[in-house]
């Protein structure tokens, strides 16, 4: 594909696309939530994907399987997306990397690697040169209020991996629109977040080596490009994680008895309360974090209120943010990177990439397997698959 000339328009020198739907959804009873892979298989959406090699399982065992599927709505023209579901059980559905042995997701990693290679290859064979490739996933229990325009996600572990260092617009699925306002109330999330030096202050108390990456991103760990992922890789994300769930967990006692309200946030404790447990937790259990980190957990305690219905205000219900590898092949080195989120955000992964690409999914398309715009996304996904079945 040939390189087309793009428009320079103002966003850190970035720029934002709208993303048609491509497929329709999955009808299983229950959603994704209670997904398996004999129901998506199944479905008639699954069904039609197996039959014309666009789903694959890469690893089973006889409890799991590793999936990859299209995504319905892309978000780069390259990529991928790995699901972690139970064979035929829903009940075992796991949301979190720490909820997972080991030693599986030392394989689910492994298989992970091979798929971004296979997803650089892909992009190189249409004559593109990836500077980049990324496997996140997002991490942390959903927003309890369904309805929200940021809550796309679903329950089961996922990864998701993409080639960055090619212009979107080559790709009619993809359609440049005017920038964001990174100011403004519903965006300012994305470019920011204000957790930043407590993440810094904990996770070097917890033995990580720390190094600050974008706006609020740390390096958590750093390594050969080419260096496969061991058991060692799988205990420290898993580390990583739970560490953050950990403290959260005791921040967020201070701030709620975790009692929700009608629109299905929790409610704060009264103001008081508030200070006085978030004074103590952090005179007893805290006195290593630094000034900037006990001004924000202080403020939070003195100044949080009930946001009542609007989603921008709202801190997440849980643990949140987005974990993944950045590989960088300019340098020669793979990073496992942490970007935290306090505050509700659309995009949550625009720091780690670093790649200033926004993408603005439209809903509004209805979406059917092999609209005309789809053909090229489409056909790369098979040419994924087919890379990764045949080594």
């Amino acid at each position: 594909m040939a390189n087309s000339s793009e428009r320079s328009r103002s966003l850190g020198g970035g720029k934002v696309y709208t993303s048609d739907r491509m497929l329709p959804k999955f009808t299983i009873t229950g959603g994704m939530d209670s997904a398996t892979v004999e129901k998506l298989q199944g479905d008639r959406l699954g069904a039609k994907l197996t039959a014309d090699n666009l789903m694959h399982v890469l690893w089973a065992d006889p409890d799991y399987s590793f999936l990859l599927y299209p995504k319905t709505i892309p978000t780069a023209p390259y990529e991928a997306l790995l699901t972690y579901l139970p064979n035929r059980d829903a009940q075992k559905n796991v949301a979190l990397v720490d909820l997972v042995k080991t030693s599986t997701l030392a394989i689910l990693l492994d298989q992970a690697n091979k798929t971004q290679k296979a997803v650089k290859e892909v992009a190189q064979q249409d004559g593109y040169l990836p500077t980049k490739t990324v496997i996140f996933q997002h991490v942390g229990p959903r927003d309890m209020n369904p309805k929200t325009p940021f809550n796309t996600s679903y329950r089961p572990l996922h990864f998701h991996i993409q080639a960055y260092g090619y212009p979107f617009s080559d790709f009619p699925m993809f359609s440049e629109i005017e920038p964001i306002d990174p100011r403004s109330e519903e965006n300012r999330s994305i470019f920011r977040d204000p957790s930043r030096r407590l993440v810094r202050d904990i996770f070097q108390a917890e033995g990580f080596s720390v190094k600050k990456q974008g706006s609020y991103s740390f390096v958590l760990d750093e390594g050969d490009i080419n260096e496969p992922f061991s058991d060692v890789d799988a205990v420290r994300l898993q580390k990583l994680q739970t560490v953050w769930g950990q403290h959260w967990d005791r921040f967020a006692a201070c701030l709620t008895d975790f009692n929700t309200g009608s629109n299905g946030r929790y409610i704060p404790r009264a103001q008081h309360e508030r200070v006085s447990a978030m004074e103590n937790l952090l005179g007893n259990e805290y006195p290593y974090l630094g000034d900037g980190s006990q001004r924000l957990l202080l403020s939070l305690a003195y100044n949080l209120q009930n946001s009542g219905n609007n989603p921008w205000k709202w801190i997440y219900n849980g643990v949140n943010g987005t974990i993944g590898y950045v590989y960088d092949y300019t340098e020669g080195k793979r990073q496992l990177v942490f970007s935290p989120r306090l505050f509700t955000s659309w995009y949550r992964h625009y720091d780690l990439v670093g790649e200033n690409v926004i993408i603005k999914k439209d809903k509004s398309t209805s979406g059917d397997v092999y609209q005309a715009d789809a053909f090229p996304l489409l056909d790369i996904q098979r040419r994924i698959i087919s890379l990764l079945s045949s080594k």
